[in-house]
């Protein structure tokens, strides 16, 4: 899918005269296709998928306007009516796709209702899509930024691996994240009650001097990277 969306992006640029975007051209594309096999969605409806994850995926941001908060809860209404008849045909004809996995898993004699059916998929997109597509972004930036690491990977491609868990790290494609307190407890001499609404820094924590040396170094070949980008 990756060497068919550059391998477009490549010839509309040639047919324009201009550079390719990677945001416009990869970034954003590949995993709303991805997800869409996934969940065993026609490609027809790629366009509209693309379309919720965009709306979705705005809505994520720490600050946004009352329209966005609009558009994304119109986002998943739509998305619901959508896997609405999709799950009752996996239902009658299951195929080899998740939906059909989903339908059919059990964990003890119980299923998923329709509601976690629904709120699973439309989850899988949106939080799926955006961090893939952040995840792209940041590090092409990150590598361009500092060539001498693009410059190791591309002579050492058995680095993979470690240089993607560092690019999450470097610059994790989710800033900040949420939890609330269960219990009374004390982190770093603050006391957080139970019931708190706290905010943390993804970032930050990826960039801590007590759990990484040169924190603020991007390492391709770093190890022992225990980032929290995926927490």
């Amino acid at each position: 899918i990756t060497n068919e969306l550059l391998d477009e992006a490549e010839a509309r640029a040639i047919a324009n005269g201009r550079q390719i975007d990677v945001m416009n051209d990869l970034a954003e594309p590949l995993p709303v296709i991805v997800i869409s096999e996934m969940l065993g969605v026609p490609a027809e409806d790629r366009g509209r998928f693309r379309r919720w994850s965009y709306d979705l995926a705005r809505a994520l941001d720490p600050l946004f306007e009352r329209e966005i908060l609009d558009n994304a809860d119109r986002a998943v209404l739509e998305l619901k009516e959508y896997f609405r008849p999709l799950v009752q045909e996996r239902r009658e004809h299951p195929g080899d796709d998740l939906i059909s996995s989903l339908v059919q898993a059990e964990d003890e004699g119980d299923r998923l209702s329709e509601e976690e059916l629904y709120a699973f998929c439309i989850l899988l997109l949106g939080a799926g899509s955006e961090t893939t597509t952040n995840l792209i972004g940041n590090g092409l930036l990150a590598l361009m930024q500092q060539p001498e690491q693009l410059d190791r990977l591309r002579d050492d491609p058995s680095l993979h691996e470690s240089a993607i868990e560092e690019l999450l790290r470097f610059d994790c494609p989710v800033q900040v994240t949420s939890r609330v307190a269960m219990e009374e407890m004390e982190i770093g001499g603050q006391a957080i009650k139970a019931g708190d609404f706290l905010i943390l820094s993804l970032a930050g924590a990826n960039r801590d001097p007590a759990q990484f040396s040169n924190p603020d170094r991007l390492d391709v070949g770093r190890e022992e990277n225990r980032h929290v980008s995926l927490s």
